[in-house]
């Protein structure tokens, strides 16, 4: 006996069994004939799951340095905010020691002191200033610099999540299409 083509009868298991003469290598040939073409999908399916791995575990990295760098640039935001509340802080300052200057009613000599001590504090806190700008320059150059790198990463998980393998893994998916496996005629 034999196992010709399936026949659905019903159930996909059904087989119709023929009674047939063939010699034993023939019957081996039957047999690998209809058994290679599933072990090479199987051979290839599990490649194809092993390379779809290796790229879920890259777009994962990428997605945590994302967050990393997300990361970064709030701690740099709150940092800025920080450093222009001192600049206005210094800058009250500077005013009210103006301002104090100005109401002091004090000799000649203690206003040429005071004067001079003002001066030297207003200088102090000018180039204080300055460098606190300069230092925020930097920073918002370094944010802008980080959400350029944040751009980018998020177009390169668009490009990976619209790729190839990505389609392939929503094909494959539980949820994807129905993958439908056809048997060949001997």
């Amino acid at each position: 006996m034999s196992i010709s083509t399936p026949v659905f009868i019903g159930v996909p298991w059904a087989v119709r069994f023929r009674r047939r003469r063939l010699l034993p290598h023939e019957i081996v040939r039957d047999y690998e004939r209809l058994a290679f073409p599933l072990i090479k999908e199987n051979f290839d399916l599990r490649a194809l799951g092993v390379e779809q791995e290796r790229e879920l575990a890259r777009a994962m990295a990428a997605h945590e340095r994302n967050l990393a760098l997300h990361r970064q640039v709030m701690a740099l935001d709150l940092e800025i905010q920080s450093l222009k509340g001192l600049a206005q802080q210094e800058a009250i300052r500077a005013g009210e020691a103006t301002h104090a200057l100005r109401s002091t009613h004090l000799t000649l000599i203690e206003r040429d002191t005071m004067i001079a001590a003002l001066s030297a504090q207003l200088a102090s806190l000018t180039t204080g200033f300055a460098q606190q700008q300069a230092y925020l320059a930097q920073l918002e150059a370094d944010v802008t610099a980080k959400i350029a790198h944040i751009t980018a990463l998020e177009a390169h998980l668009e490009r990976v999540e619209a790729g190839r393998l990505m389609r392939l893994l929503r094909r494959f998916s539980p949820a994807g299409p129905p993958v439908v496996h056809e048997t060949a005629a001997p």
